[in-house]
Order: C-alpha cells, then structure tokens, then sequence
C-alpha cells in the first residue's frame, strides 16, 4: 500500500493520517526487514532444490559442489501496460517449482518525486542535493530504463549472482516466448566463455501461439478475399482451431523426438481435414502452416 493509498484509508476510517516523511520511514523499515525473511525463504529453497536433485545425481548432494539446473523466468509489474514504475523478476526451479531468486525493480523514488519543486525553483541547488541523495544509498530508484527493460535487467542481475548466491548454474531456461532476457543473458555469458546456456519453450505458451497463428490466418486470408473461417463442416471455427491446439500439446507431450512429434501433429491436421467437404483452399494452407 502506498503513502496515497494509506491516506485514503485513514480518511475513511476517521484517524490521523502519518506524515509522509514518517510513512516512508516505518516504510523502509518493513522493506529491510521483508529483505532478511526473503533471503532466507531462498536459502531454504535453495537447500530443497538441492536434495532433490540429488536423488537424481548424488555427486551434487554437497553444498560445495556447482549444480547446473533447469529454471523458469518471468517477470511482472504493478499495473498493466508500458508505464509501471516497479517491476519483479522471479527464477523458478523447473523440477520442485520453488523460487529461488527474485529481485525488484523501481524507476521511482518518493524523496527525488518530493524534490521536484526544487528542482523546478533552484536547480544548481536541486544537483547539490541530488548527488548528496544518490551518494548516501537512500534513493529507491535504482532503474532508469522503460518498464519493459525492467525484466531484462533484472534476468541479467539474477544470472550473475546465482553461483555466489546458492552455488548453482542456471543454464537451461523454460521460455514463455519472449527471448529478450535470454538473449541478454546469453550474450553476457555470466558463467564464462565455456558454458552454454540453452533455451526450451513452454509448451503452454507455444500452444497459445498456435492458437493466435491460426486466428491471425483467418484475418489475413480475408483480407485476400479468402475465407477460412466462418460456420459449417471443414471451417476453421473457433472450436477448430481449439481442437487443433489441444491435439498439437498432446502430441508434443506424448513423443521425444522431433520426427515422432511431427506425425503426430499432421496426423492430427489430415484427421480434421481431409474430408472431402473441407475446402481445398483451408486444406492447402494449414498443411503449409504445419510443415
């Protein structure tokens, strides 16, 4: 809850609201205190993470010794859209799903915010005071990118501290899509020169892709005065189209190798249509899709 938001509720509760310099101080107080909870929330996972890897490799058991892992990242913000001023960045371990990092990005701080009146009256003195505010460690902004930026920095912050953190590599990544915080990780090669570090895609948001593929098809095959979508037998209708990404996701968790998921998914293809009501036109362009 913000100083904004607590005022608002003390007016509706009819009691003294605190000063906004008193606010942020009990503020920063339950900040640092969170800090020392999370850290050892993280060191818990961490020794988790550790035996149940274990139980599949007994040569990483011991603390001391570097264990290469699969993870998971995302990142969110506080409110939607390109214009959020605090974002989060989370590392999730693929086999338990236990968090083992995250770290917190804000491009805001409400002493700089208060100072703005200053700095609009006097500004040589506003300067004084702005490297006298950034030089103490008190300033809260410690991002000055877009929102969107903010997971790609943090991914970049996490990879670099995880040996130091919890003496663990993580060199696979689960990727929902997106492959800016990957490519910015791979790039920095925090590991060193030697070790790489793969991407693997979410088969969830590989499947909701799909999805989006096929509708976007019907969109641009209209626009060429074709139609693909529609009502009746052998249309791609939403419940089509919905089918489909359920058969793809299951042929893709039933199979290993690439050439058994690949039959499985044009099996699927031929199976819904290869009628002979199915017009030739949708026919021919999902079976481009598809290969």
């Amino acid at each position: 809850m913000g100083a904004h938001s607590f005022q608002r509720l003390c007016e509706n509760l009819d009691l003294p609201c605190l000063h906004h310099k008193s606010y942020q101080s009990q503020a920063d107080k339950l900040y640092s205190n969170t800090q020392k909870v999370r850290d050892v929330f993280f060191s818990k996972a961490a020794e988790i993470v550790r035996k149940e890897h274990a139980k599949r490799d007994p040569s990483v058991a011991e603390p001391q010794t570097l264990m290469d892992i699969a993870v998971s990242y995302d990142g969110s913000w506080l409110t939607r859209g390109h214009t959020s001023l605090i974002g989060v960045g989370c590392v999730i371990d693929v086999l338990t799903g236990l968090v083992l990092d995250a770290h917190v990005m804000s491009s805001h701080c409400q002493a700089c915010e208060n100072k703005k009146t200053l700095q609009k009256e006097d500004a040589d003195k506003f300067a004084v005071w702005e490297r006298q505010h950034l030089g103490s460690g008190e300033c809260e902004r410690n991002f000055f990118g877009t929102a969107g930026m903010m997971e790609v920095h943090v991914s970049k912050i996490m990879w670099a501290r995880s040996v130091m953190k919890h003496n663990m590599r993580y060199t696979i990544v689960v990727s929902d899509g997106d492959s800016k915080s990957f490519n910015a990780v791979s790039e920095m090669r925090p590991y060193g020169p030697h070790c790489i570090i793969e991407k693997e895609d979410c088969i969830n948001h590989v499947c909701k892709r799909l999805g989006t593929a096929l509708r976007n098809l019907i969109v641009d095959a209209s626009k060429r005065k074709i139609t693909l979508g529609g009502r009746g037998e052998g249309r791609l209708t939403q419940n089509a189209i919905r089918r489909l990404s359920i058969y793809f996701t299951r042929a893709v968790r039933s199979n290993t190798t690439s050439s058994e998921m690949r039959d499985a998914i044009m099996a699927s293809v031929y199976y819904m249509f290869s009628k002979a009501s199915a017009p030739f036109m949708l026919q021919r362009t999902l079976f481009m899709v598809f290969l």
